[in-house]
């Protein structure tokens, strides 16, 4: 059995697996989907923010625009700090269809920005509150568990900004 591990090893490194499920004792395919996911979902909040920063001069989108970046990076520094405890590093950029989807509304001006931007963040939140409520109810790592539920009421709170957002 001595020779078992390092090969084990060797086959985990071959099939790329030496990341996130060797490298995180502790936790479940559930905490490790969660960091991936919420780190993605993060990134695409604050990078379409940005773009909102740029992209109006409506008042009510400007101040959401700042309170997502403000918010969302705080909330990313959290992630980061619980999964680093399970080896585990969330992504800091949006996932390839997010990054398409941010491109597609960048092009868009006006009221059709306006609103585009309006319906992607009540349904961001929506996702990111399912996401976050899953990992609060059934993850196994203490540590994210408990900054998924401390991010929840945050999130609420960014929803009903999104649905009462003007355009």
């Amino acid at each position: 059995m001595r020779h078992g591990a390092p090969l084990l090893l060797i086959l985990a490194l071959a099939l790329g697996l030496s990341g996130s499920l060797a490298a995180a004792p502790g936790t479940t395919m559930q905490d490790r989907t969660f960091v991936t996911n919420a780190g993605h979902a993060g990134a695409a909040e604050i990078a379409e923010a940005k773009l909102a920063l740029t992209k109006t001069q409506n008042q009510s989108t400007l101040a959401f625009a700042r309170r997502m970046i403000r918010d969302h990076t705080a909330l990313a520094a959290k992630l980061k700090l619980a999964a680093k405890a399970f080896g585990l590093t969330p992504p800091a950029k949006p996932s390839s269809m997010q990054t398409a989807s941010i491109t597609a509304l960048g092009k868009l001006k006006g009221t059709a920005f306006l609103n585009k931007y309006r319906r992607s963040q009540i349904s961001a939140h929506t996702s990111a509150i399912a996401l976050f409520t899953a990992e609060s109810e059934h993850g196994q790592a203490a540590a994210l568990r408990s900054a998924a539920t401390a991010a929840l009421p945050i999130l609420k709170m960014h929803l009903k900004m999104a649905q009462a957002m003007s355009t």
